[in-house]
């Protein structure tokens, strides 16, 4: 089992809009696979700084894990929802980590 975990910072002013965007997502995914079930999300407030943690797991290690969208474009640079969503958190603030279960037995 792996799980890969990540962290974005969100723009001030830019959560109850982030909240809403992820809402539509999974509709929008359970519209087209009504076996999905949304990944787990949390908020961490830090004063004035909004977190947003999102947590997938997986049975195998992603083949990319989703770099490019976050190291090389800009949001100007992106069609859909992959746009929507960076334009709403902070460049240089996101933080990806894989975690793979182990087997201690």
């Amino acid at each position: 089992m792996y799980k890969v975990v990540l962290t974005h910072e969100v723009l001030p002013g830019k959560l109850a809009e982030l909240k809403a965007w992820f809402k539509q997502q999974d509709e929008q995914r359970q519209a087209q696979d009504p076996a999905y079930t949304p990944w787990k999300r949390y908020i961490t407030v830090f004063g004035s700084v909004h977190q947003i943690v999102i947590e997938i797991e997986m049975d195998q290690p992603p083949e990319e894990p989703w770099l490019s969208g976050y190291a090389e474009f800009g949001p100007e640079q992106l069609d859909g929802a992959q746009g929507e969503f960076l334009k709403m958190i902070v460049p240089g603030q996101s933080e990806l980590k894989l975690w793979k279960a182990l087997d201690l037995s």
